[in-house]
């Protein structure tokens, strides 16, 4: 939720709004109201670990393919980065 708001605040600033007050709350909100059931909100069950969004009509199995690109990439990165 946080890069979303981020990104949703770049966008108001971009129209000249004001948007440093604009929090994750007003945002869910807003995007729960526009798009009704076709996004889902989760809550790892462990409260340090960022909500995921992400649309209905995704399958799980396209949301694990994803989130197991991410960790490759982060891993091929982690590897670069180390000093020799």
């Amino acid at each position: 939720m946080k890069s979303l708001l981020t990104k949703y605040q770049n966008i108001l600033a971009s129209k000249g709004i004001d948007a440093s007050s604009y929090t994750r709350q007003h945002l869910k909100a807003r995007l729960q109201k526009h798009f009704g059931g076709e996004l889902v909100f989760h809550q790892p069950s462990s409260r340090n670990k960022p909500e995921l969004v992400y649309g209905s009509t995704i399958m799980v199995q396209d949301i694990l393919n994803a989130w197991a690109e991410l960790q490759r990439k982060k891993d091929e990165e982690g590897l670069v980065s180390l000093p020799h």
